[in-house]
């Protein structure tokens, strides 16, 4: 693959070749213009966010009249599978922005590139710039195929309110007895609330409990292990909760944000939520309870039953910048990468006007907005302990379809079909096949 110029070379020798063509009874003279558009696709995302990237990328296309961006928002749910489609019928983006975990697939199946490969010297200037614990979050296979914009979602969190629970639970039984107790003294009001379905995030905050008990995807040796004490433990502490009674009625009903809404619309005490409870915050209505919740890590499980080193979250940058191996303008993508990743894109996420996320660059930590909107969390920051351990969602080959596995078999065990290592074992069984094939093809 040839290296292209940049674009503001590329239009030199264009404007010094071009024709001027002049007509003796006009006297109008006609100049040899090139335009190039460069087409995004972001998954996701709450609305101010959405206001803020429109302004900039406006900005962008203001002082850029020869390279264009037009930026498409794309709907969170079947984001792999879109771009995956895409891939097949040859219609990707030039650059695509979702999750870091989502590189896994796409690497594999050749449709996106590595940024160190094609511009080594831009990736290095930037890698100062990130949290180092978000910044290896979007490596894969020892590869930068993307690199996060704006923030990093967290989970799983904790999101309680201050004025019914003066002090969050720290360990799994304690937060059993609290909801068992807060269900006797509130009736009415949901002790927890939680996401049970077929979702993304749900799966997400799954993973995050069972990394916490000391589960794994994968073992180091390349074994399917979700099956193990570690994932049904922590499947089972949501089939507790929901056969007790202390969560909502039908869990499976429900997926991440409904379930975050309602928490803020004070229909629940606690939720098991990731970070960006703020900024769904900003996005929804009906919401009773500003200023009298916190949001803070999950409590973790007094004695792991996993065999691996518990990690108390798991991260994962959302919004990182991809690019496409269908992209023509590969070093245009990268100049407006290297766009959003300056600081006048970047600080829309540091507290204003985008409420409520992780900031993925170091420089953020500093600022009063993110302190105000996350106090738990900047001290956490601040002492070295909020990413002290924490681990990468799960990125590997195959994970789309073993994570849509994994989903439905925690819905049947919610539903009470299966038990939680019945349901495990089926996503053992009828993941190996795909993870072989996967790590055997490529």
């Amino acid at each position: 693959m040839s290296r292209q110029l940049p674009w503001w070379r590329v239009g030199l020798p264009v404007l010094a070749g071009a024709l001027l063509t002049a007509t003796a009874w006009t006297g109008s003279v006609v100049q040899a213009h090139t335009k190039t558009t460069l087409t995004v696709w972001a998954f996701g995302g709450v609305n101010p966010e959405h206001v803020w990237e429109a302004k900039q990328v406006a900005a962008w296309n203001r002082s850029h009249p020869d390279l264009e961006v037009t930026w498409i928002n794309q709907n969170w749910n079947g984001k792999r599978e879109k771009l995956i489609t895409a891939f097949e019928s040859h219609q990707l983006p030039d650059i695509a922005l979702l999750d870091s975990a989502s590189a896994a697939d796409l690497a594999t199946i050749g449709a996106i590139r590595p940024l160190n490969k094609i511009d080594p010297g831009m990736v290095a200037k930037w890698k100062p710039l990130y949290v180092p614990a978000v910044w290896n979050a979007s490596i894969f296979n020892r590869q930068l195929y993307s690199v996060p914009i704006g923030y990093v979602d967290l989970a799983p969190m904790l999101s309680y309110r201050s004025d019914l629970i003066h002090k969050a639970p720290s360990s799994w039984s304690q937060l059993l007895s609290l909801a068992n107790r807060l269900k006797k003294e509130h009736p009415g009001l949901v002790p927890f609330y939680f996401g049970g379905q077929n979702e993304t995030n749900d799966i997400v905050m799954f993973e995050g409990l069972m990394y916490q008990n000391g589960g794994r995807w994968i073992s180091p040796q390349g074994k399917v292990v979700i099956n193990g004490p570690g994932g049904v433990g922590a499947l089972k502490l949501l089939v507790d909760l929901t056969r007790a009674g202390d969560v909502e009625k039908d869990p499976v009903a429900t997926n991440y944000w409904p379930a975050t809404e309602a928490f803020l619309q004070g229909k629940s005490a606690m939720a098991m939520t990731m970070s960006w409870v703020r900024a769904i915050e900003s996005s929804v209505t009906g919401v009773k309870i500003s200023g009298k919740y916190h949001v803070t890590e999950f409590p973790m499980p007094s004695h792991p039953q996993g065999s691996y080193v518990p990690s108390p979250i798991i991260i994962q940058p959302t919004l990182n910048a991809m690019v496409t191996t269908q992209s023509t303008h590969v070093a245009q993508d990268m100049e407006f990468i290297n766009y959003m990743v300056g600081r006048s894109f970047e600080k829309g996420w540091w507290g204003n006007p985008i409420v409520g996320r992780v900031p993925a660059q170091k420089a953020a930590w500093t600022h009063k907005a993110v302190a105000r909107e996350y106090p738990d969390l900047v001290k956490l920051y601040q002492k070295g302990l909020l990413f002290r351990n924490a681990l990468t969602t799960p990125t590997f080959a195959g994970i789309t379809q073993m994570e849509n596995i994994l989903g439905r078999e925690i819905e049947a065990a919610l539903l009470g079909r299966v038990s939680p290592q019945q349901a495990l074992n089926i996503v053992e069984q009828k993941s190996i096949p795909i993870y072989a094939a996967y790590h055997k093809k490529h």
